[in-house]
């Protein structure tokens, strides 16, 4: 049984949010058998690299002394949190610049499309080109078909803070017409929404401390695409079904990790909240950030 070690920001995380029950994986046996063909839209929100920051959050410890209390509380976080991701968007910059003839959103994108190209449930994966990504809508992959999937993929990328490690992640959406009896325009209904997440090893990016080793970077971020792609199949394939996640023998030694895998020298991990993490054998999970 595989060991993983939490970072503070985890550990916080954790204990602020109740007790954990295991993860239910939504998508069924009734879904996989009917599926003889998935359309997928991958879409890159952003242009450049993004900085993350800490999210300031006291409010509820403010609350304690009322509603006044709560809401000088969450106007004083709204102030820490703007500087703050004010102060990430500057300091993201020179890392910017430094990858600036690096197209990795568009790289991102294709290296989904070239290298997802089966899942073992789904006969043919058609892959739909998009135009105008900023004014998509799930209808669209649909066409009103019975019994159609579409799978949505929103991949995005950043530096932790202090800007020691890269997370490339995607948010995983699958959506089916809900008017199946109907000619009427689809309704989208959501039947699986996860999360998949590479997490870098600790980086030095910076050369004698100033300037900052474009290369490095760009080699991580190029691994981070390659492990997203196994990391989305590997979470739309899981098979190991409610029963492993109910058996405790299976997360004995961390009560909110499960252990998948591995891909390369990185362990593959689902927490109970349904996010499957990528993270370099030994090392330890950090949780992604608010981002600039």
């Amino acid at each position: 049984m595989k060991k993983i070690i939490l970072s503070v920001t985890m550990l916080l995380s954790l204990f602020t949010s109740g007790c954990a029950v295991h993860y239910k994986h939504d998508i069924t046996e009734e879904v996989k058998s009917n599926t003889n063909k998935l359309n997928v839209a991958v879409i890159v929100h952003q242009e450049e690299i993004s900085g993350q920051y800490i999210y300031q959050n006291s409010a509820g410890v403010s609350a304690q002394f009322g509603l006044l209390g709560g809401l000088v509380g969450s106007v004083i976080d709204a102030g820490i949190n703007s500087s703050r991701a004010e102060d990430a968007e500057e300091a993201v910059k020179p890392y910017r610049e430094a990858i600036i003839d690096f197209d990795y959103s568009h790289q991102l994108s294709n290296k989904i499309k070239n290298n997802l190209t089966q899942i073992n449930w789904v006969e043919r994966l058609e892959y739909k080109e998009l135009t105008v990504p900023t004014e998509f809508k799930a209808e669209s992959l649909l066409n009103g078909e019975k019994d159609l999937l579409a799978l949505v993929i929103e991949p995005s990328y950043s530096l932790t803070p202090h800007f020691s490690r890269v997370h490339v992640s995607a948010r995983i959406t699958l959506v089916t017409n809900q008017n199946k009896k109907t000619k009427k325009k689809s309704k989208v209904k959501e039947i699986f929404v996860g999360k998949v997440q590479y997490q870098s090893p600790t980086l030095a990016l910076r050369k004698n401390g100033t300037e900052i080793d474009a290369q490095v970077l760009k080699d991580t971020l190029s691994e981070g695409s390659e492990i997203l792609v196994q990391l989305i199949r590997m979470n739309l394939q899981d098979d190991k079904g409610d029963a492993f996640y109910k058996d405790k023998k299976n997360h004995e030694n961390n009560k909110n990790m499960y252990y998948l895998g591995e891909i390369n020298n990185f362990d593959v991990y689902r927490s109970v909240h349904g996010t499957v993490h990528a993270i370099p054998k030994g090392d330890v999970l950090v949780l992604e950030a608010s981002t600039s």
